[in-house]
């Protein structure tokens, strides 16, 4: 017959009184383990707590934007990313024509104008469901994000049909950031 050894070390502990003893190895295993381990912690969370601090110090030297000074850079890049309103016939002309590219069909689009009223440009919301094969819609995707830096996919639905079929319906949600003129 088999013998465990957890069932024979139980026994050799009952029968020889050596509980106490391991007990209190195993506790100062524990205690070894929890002491050599808790000092690496603490160190990562004070490095950690540090470099919060030192990005609520860079916060806090940053001024709100004064009328007279210079836009700092980042808003200067988020502004030139915004598509002006002439090139918005550009911009739906590449996305019918990318479609086509890409062997993406797209039967429809649907848009929508959102207007910020303190951030000084729109949203415009466009859904468009598409058919094809995924590299191919992804492609197209990529590509029209890519071309325009103010363009943004907000949602990508895909649904097939079939489990062995190549082609997917998709309904991607794009939001183009267009500068306010006037």
């Amino acid at each position: 017959m088999k013998q465990h050894p957890w069932l024979t070390t139980q026994l050799l502990i009952a029968r020889h009184g050596l509980a106490w003893p391991i007990v209190l190895l195993i506790a100062l295993l524990l205690a070894w383990a929890q002491f050599a381990w808790l000092p690496s912690r603490f160190e990562r969370l004070r490095e950690e707590a540090g470099r919060l601090a030192d990005l609520r110090r860079s916060a806090s030297h940053v001024s709100p934007a004064h009328p007279n000074k210079e836009p700092p850079e980042r808003l200067r890049a988020f502004e030139a990313a915004l598509l002006p309103r002439e090139e918005l016939k550009r911009f739906l002309v590449d996305a019918w024509d990318g479609a086509s590219v890409h062997a993406v069909r797209v039967t429809r689009t649907e848009y929508r104008i959102e207007r910020e009223s303190r951030g000084g440009f729109n949203r415009l919301l466009i859904t468009v469901p598409a058919a094809g094969r995924y590299p191919d819609i992804r492609a197209y995707a990529m590509d029209l994000l890519i071309r325009y830096p103010g363009l943004a996919l907000d949602k990508l639905q895909i649904k097939r049909e079939l489990s062995a079929s190549a082609e997917v319906e998709a309904e991607l949600d794009l939001v183009l950031l267009m500068r306010v003129e006037g």
